[in-house]
């Protein structure tokens, strides 16, 4: 945590130290600048976290980019900045609609993640 802290930059190498304690202790850490939390990603919500961790689901995130690629889809249509991942994301919710894409994108995930823990 602490190094994550230094490499960010925003707090003097002297207080690094509290706000890494804070957010281990409470899942977050607020001064008069600065809100930082602690997030908690998977399939589900886990009630016995910190109340201070945000906590999103994939279906949440899917959405999201769904609702956001579709909502913009003219002034993102031409984004060759962009890496073959959101590219693809882009190109799949201008083809389904919003259920069809979460599952695929997850679908396409768990592959991604039973291929990464074969043992070969």
């Amino acid at each position: 945590m602490q190094r994550v802290l230094y490499a960010i930059g925003a707090f003097p190498e002297k207080r690094v130290l509290d706000v890494a304690q804070a957010l281990y202790r409470e899942g977050q850490y607020q001064d008069e600048l600065f809100l930082v939390r602690l997030f908690a990603i998977g399939t589900r919500r886990n009630p016995e976290l910190m109340p201070g961790v945000v906590q999103l689901t994939w279906d949440e995130i899917l959405q999201f980019i769904y609702d956001r690629f579709f909502t913009y889809r003219y002034q993102k249509a031409h984004h060759p900045q962009w890496n073959a991942i959101g590219s693809k994301l882009y190109q799949l919710v201008m083809r389904c609609e919003k259920e069809d894409f979460i599952t695929i994108v997850k679908e396409g995930m768990d592959r991604w993640v039973s291929s990464k823990n074969t043992i070969r």
